[in-house]
């Protein structure tokens, strides 16, 4: 840390450092802190999702080192802020800090109220529960932010209630006149069927989309969400098409502001979805995607969903391009909190299928 500390003030102390330098100074400082913390205090490892990396402490924290060393770097008194962020780095890992507090009290009230319910991941604030349960504890901890941990179990165990199964707002008898304007489509990958076991995956309403993955659709709140089960449907007297067409409109709906970032690289033109609103991957399924992609590049399209939030796209006639488009969906479904697949997408005017070789142009 001493170490760490001086190579921040030589930073600080440099003239006419450009704004690059400063941050790649930050990425490789942020990533040495983060690999002091984690052999000091302990941890499980590194979460990333998109562009947003945090190193995960003790049992339940979460810490952004490479934002601690642009705060450093920035500050009035860079050594005062640099000690003021490893203290905060301390209390992620000892369950005080923001995240850590609140989602160390989640996991012990979860255990109680919904044993049938478990931590399968995490990423901040965002857990993955079992059952295909996403929620999201940002609002829990701004509300009790300075609060005593007394707050913290209250507004937990009502955020607990409201979940499927709970006694709080009983989503699973919701109606279809309901259900249609919250249901949106996620795309999941092959280990998730596998980590469900056939048994509980065969009660979801899932269809396959091609290679390794799958379309599920759930049922989004404010907070939370849940996967849709094939019984509701059957209850509601709706097909899986019908149900499908709806999540379509409503995810078109939410697309109308889309982010679709054009970066050119050594290998070729990518595109790169990054409207980081967790629906960047599903937008694979919009009818309107080859147009979108056909404003930056030449159809047909090599696209790729790693993970929930990244959507990766390029000419599928730019061999090198697709080469490197290959290498990063690897990478990325690698290391991230909620992969779906490393599988390459052929998108052409009539569709979607595999795209395993250059000769697939050709079908």
């Amino acid at each position: 840390m001493k170490a760490l500390l001086a190579e921040l003030r030589r930073q600080v102390a440099l003239e006419d450092c450009t704004e690059e330098e400063d941050r790649l100074w930050v990425e490789r400082s942020g990533a040495w802190l983060g690999l002091l913390l984690l052999d000091a205090l302990g941890g499980t490892g590194v979460s990333r999702r998109d562009e947003s990396v945090r190193v995960l402490l003790g049992e339940h924290g979460s810490f952004d080192t490479f934002g601690a060393m642009q705060a450093a770097l920035e500050s009035d008194d860079p050594s005062a802020e640099f000690v003021r962020q490893v203290d905060l780095g301390e209390a992620e890992a000892t369950g005080r800090g923001p995240v850590s507090r609140v989602v160390s009290v989640f996991v012990e009230r979860l255990a109680e109220l919904r044993p049938n319910l478990r931590l399968e991941g995490r990423h901040d604030l965002d857990l993955l529960l079992s059952e295909g349960v996403e929620v999201d504890l940002s609002r829990v901890q701004r509300s009790t932010e300075g609060e005593p941990l007394t707050a913290v179990r209250l507004a937990v165990d009502k955020f607990i209630s409201m979940l499927p199964g709970g006694d709080g707002e009983g989503d699973t008898s919701v109606s279809w006149d309901e259900a249609k304007a919250r249901i949106m489509p996620r795309i999941v990958g092959a280990h998730f069927v596998e980590e469900l076991g056939e048994e509980r995956a065969s009660l979801l309403q899932l269809s396959q989309l091609c290679a390794d993955t799958f379309i599920a659709l759930q049922l989004e709140y404010q907070g939370r969400s849940r996967f849709l089960r094939v019984a509701e449907f059957a209850g509601w007297g709706v097909d899986a098409a019908t149900a499908l067409q709806a999540a379509l409109h409503n995810l078109a709906r939410r697309s109308q502001s889309a982010c679709f970032a054009r970066a050119e690289t050594g290998d070729g033109t990518l595109v790169i979805g990054q409207s980081r609103d967790g629906w960047d991957s599903s937008r694979l399924l919009l009818p309107g995607l080859y147009d979108v992609l056909s404003g930056d590049l030449r159809g047909p399209f090599a696209v790729a969903i790693p993970h929930r939030d990244e959507l990766l796209a390029c000419s599928a006639i730019d061999i090198d391009a697709v080469s490197a488009l290959r290498d990063r969906a690897r990478d990325d479904a690698l290391r991230a909190p909620h992969r779906i697949s490393d599988a390459v997408f052929l998108l052409g005017e009539d569709g979607l299928e595999p795209f395993e070789a250059p000769a697939d142009l050709h079908h």
